[in-house]
């Protein structure tokens, strides 16, 4: 308060804000004030006198030493009744005398921060972290420590209380509550709804990004990101969280086309099925619906993300599992390994896409420049690019070095579902399918729109090319599953199997087979080039959204 010049009613109603508990008069609130100015400025006195020592000639027979300063850290208690300012006794000293010495722990832990705060609006400021330069240590030989000593110091500041700094939306002021990094998620809520009165949600800044606070490992984040600097957060009333909407899409658009689509659907057929299975393994840890899947080159790992807002990378041996660090603010709809298998691409709900760094789980780079849901997103066989398509109506690619767009196409009418790059030409070729019920091949780099694939009478939920790029596979809500002459844009046939909506489909490495997946809760395969039914492959107790193929044989 005092290095941002605040006094009079301002101050007051900002030091009760912080200390609702205090029963402080105005004039109890002023003396503290003014006591802080009488200390800030014998400080400033010992300082200058030290200056003018230091730069006392070094021939000088006698100097008087100057009084070291008063330490950062230290802060005077206010001035007793028995001494009080200008030689009289006031009601204000006598108040400050009976404050209860844990009231005066913390007021004066409040009066530190506060001194300490670089003299800034924090409303803000508030997406940044300021650089403070410890102070300058005394010049002396160090002395090693002990690796019994070091664990020490590092317990010991792992206990230390933290000052952090809370602003709620919509509020000009802030208010500190105490935490330290052993703090559990559980425990901040509590302290944060004391503080406020009412159940807050929390989040802070990475960078450009605000990471809301949900669990223990994005909390540990917080603290590990605003290490050095003032701790800060963002609240904002649990009331007001936005809810999860599922958006509205096209399962059958009437009667009529359903009756017409429903005819030109190849029957399976009921011979025996040729393609056998056997489930290897099953993985657990996700909390909510998994909706994409993703390989890596190696076929080591695997990585996953979810409805519960966490992109998590698996270890297919041991079943180990990294969550990438801070997640998304929203349901996770997509992800995509890099070729080079260092690097996991994400996309949610919250217009966002991010870039992982695999080995540890730290964010690399957030791609911004879609306005809605980003359902899909991929990387092209090189690893250079990343296509994305969004409920903006918008495909975007992506440069995967830089996080820039290098090109925005336009042309469906409704919300996008899916996207995928050509294979055989490093991705030249985008093809995208929407709830329009159009599936459209773009030549990205001309920024042209070379065909729309019309067949689906429902939502296009996604599409695929061969590893041949002759030919594209597309599912739809309408039931059934198309398979395109990419070069011609016509149907080559339709099949049908599953009786519910089918969410994705991808060819085999040798385009013989392929695999389908749908809300009956099954995988289906089919002969590429007789649309048959090879096999029904059941295990699942939900939804089917996606699916990876690792290799010839596993999937």
């Amino acid at each position: 308060l005092i290095k941002q010049q605040v006094a009079g009613a301002g101050a007051y109603s900002a030091f009760r804000e912080n200390f609702p508990e205090s029963k402080l008069s105005d004039s109890g609130i002023e003396e503290i004030l003014e006591e802080r100015k009488r200390s800030r400025a014998e400080r400033k006195k010992n300082k200058d006198r030290t200056a003018s020592a230091t730069e006392a000639p070094a021939s000088a027979k006698s100097v008087t030493p100057a009084s070291p300063p008063p330490s950062a850290t230290t802060v005077a208690p206010p001035m007793s009744p028995a001494s009080p300012a200008g030689g009289s006794t006031s009601k204000a000293v006598t108040e400050l005398s009976q404050i209860p010495e844990a009231e005066k722990d913390s007021i004066y832990s409040f009066i530190r921060g506060v001194l300490d705060t670089p003299n800034v609006d924090i409303a803000t400021t508030l997406r940044t972290t300021p650089s403070h330069a410890p102070p300058a240590a005394p010049t002396a030989v160090a002395t090693p420590r002990t690796e019994a000593e070091e664990q020490q110091m590092a317990q010991s500041s792992r206990s230390e209380k933290l000052s952090i700094y809370c602003q709620e939306a919509g509020s000009a002021t802030s208010k500190m509550i105490l935490a330290t990094p052993k703090t559990t998620f559980a425990e901040m809520m509590q302290i944060v709804e004391k503080k406020f009165g009412k159940p807050m949600c929390l989040a802070f800044f990475e960078e450009e990004d605000k990471i809301e606070i949900d669990d223990d490992d994005v909390l540990a984040l917080f603290f590990e990101q605003e290490k050095g600097g003032k701790l800060r957060l963002m609240v904002s009333s649990a009331a007001d969280k936005r809810k999860v909407v599922d958006d509205k899409i096209t399962e059958v658009a009437s009667s009529s086309t359903t009756a017409v689509a429903a005819a030109s659907v190849a029957k399976p057929v009921a011979a025996a099925h040729a393609v056998k299975h056997t489930e290897l393994r099953s993985y657990s840890g996700h909390t909510a619906a998994i909706y994409s899947v993703s390989w890596s080159p190696k076929g080591d790992k695997f990585v996953t993300a979810s409805r519960d807002k966490s992109v998590r990378v698996w270890t297919v041996q041991d079943s180990q599992v990294k969550t990438m660090k801070g997640g998304h603010n929203g349901l996770v709809l997509s992800c995509d390994f890099s070729p080079t298998g260092d690097h996991v691409v994400s996309s949610s709900e919250d217009h966002n896409i991010k870039i992982w760094n695999v080995k540890d789980g730290s964010k690399v780079a957030s791609l911004k420049g879609h306005t809605d849901k980003v359902y899909s997103v991929q990387y092209n066989s090189s690893g250079a690019y990343i296509v994305s398509g969004s409920c903006d109506r918008t495909v975007r690619v992506w440069n995967a070095d830089t996080g820039s767009t290098i090109v925005e196409l336009k042309g469906h009418t409704l919300p996008i579902f899916s996207c995928c790059f050509s294979l055989t030409d490093a991705g030249r070729y985008v093809a995208s399918g929407s709830d329009d019920r159009l599936i459209k091949i773009w030549d990205w780099r001309e920024k042209k729109d070379l065909r729309s694939l019309v067949g689906h009478t429902g939502t296009v939920w996604s599409c695929k090319f061969s590893f041949n790029d002759a030919l594209l596979v597309s599912t739809s809500m309408d039931h059934v599953i198309n398979l395109w002459n990419v070069a011609t844009g016509d149907v080559i046939r339709t099949m049908g199997g599953h009786q519910t909506p089918i969410h994705h489909a991808i060819f085999t490495k040798d385009d013989k087979y392929i695999l389908t997946c749908a809300r009956d809760w099954t995988i289906r395969v089919w002969e590429t080039e007789s649309g048959k039914e090879a096999a029904v492959i059941s295990g699942h107790s939900n939804t089917v959204f996606h699916l990876a193929l690792r290799d010839r044989k596993s999937v």
